[in-house]
Order: structure tokens, then C-alpha cells, then sequence
């Protein structure tokens, strides 16, 4: 599995896009790209890359992506329905890319662990109806 960024969005037709590509052929067989695109930024805006955020090894890092628009808590706003909820283990991202012109607004609570990161890209809007907290690690 690979993520990626997609056309420029300097025109005025669209924007970059943020992309999931998985390799659906099998061992040793050509290139079967399936792409999935989770997120479409506004006209004559564009996506500036993907970074990996430092944390546990990528082999058990899980990547929560808010790609609707909407509550928070509804499982149709994110991608693969998974709702980040309970002990979310350290090293996890969460990251909020709602629709193009839509939000994710938390009415509930919200708990987002310690070393668990919640990314936020400039421009977008978290709004927060409910009560969201973020720990901090504990000294000691």
C-alpha cells in the first residue's frame, strides 16, 4: 500500500487529489494498481506531499482517515469505517481530510491517547461541539 498526491490543483478545474494505490496482483505478477482516492483539496489548491509521522514500526502503524463530511462518530465518514475509538495504540494517525467544502465536528467526546497523532492539515475544519482531550505522556 502506497500514498500519494495527485495532480498540481494550479488549475481552475479542480484540485490535488490524496490517493491510496494497493497492488492487487499477486506474488510476481505485473503491476495491478487499484487507486482509491480519499481526498480532494479546493480549486487552485494542491496537497504538498505525504510525510510518515515518527512513530511505532509501519508494520502495526494504523492510519484512521476522516474522508466525509459530518459527525465525527459516523462510521460512513471515514475510511474503511473504522472510527477511531477506545485504547488506540501509541504510534497510530489519525488523520482529518473531509470532502472538499466539508468539516468533521466531534459532538460527543473525543480521546485521542498519548503518542497517538492527530493531524490536522491547514485549512481544514475540526470542529469541536462536544469535548475532545488529548493526553499528554506522563513523566516518570
Amino acid at each position: 500500500m502506497l500514498y500519494a498526491t495527485r495532480k498540481g490543483g494550479s488549475g481552475a478545474t479542480g484540485g490535488g487529489e490524496f490517493v491510496r494505490i494497493i497492488d492487487t496482483a499477486g506474488y510476481n505478477q505485473p503491476f495491478a494498481p487499484l487507486i482509491d482516492l480519499l481526498s480532494i483539496t479546493q480549486t487552485n489548491t494542491a496537497f504538498r506531499g505525504v510525510a510518515k509521522v515518527p512513530g511505532t514500526s509501519a508494520l502495526t502503524q494504523k492510519v484512521f482517515v476522516f474522508n466525509g463530511n459530518g459527525a465525527w462518530e459516523n462510521p460512513e465518514n471515514w475510511l474503511e469505517s473504522e472510527v477511531p475509538a477506545g485504547d488506540i495504540p501509541a504510534g497510530n494517525v489519525i488523520l482529518i481530510l473531509p470532502t472538499t467544502g466539508g468539516i468533521c465536528t466531534i459532538t460527543g467526546m473525543v480521546i485521542i491517547p498519548a503518542k497517538v497523532s492527530l493531524i490536522v492539515p491547514n485549512g481544514v475544519q475540526l470542529i469541536v461541539d462536544g469535548d475532545l482531550q488529548i493526553m499528554k505522556e506522563e513523566e516518570g
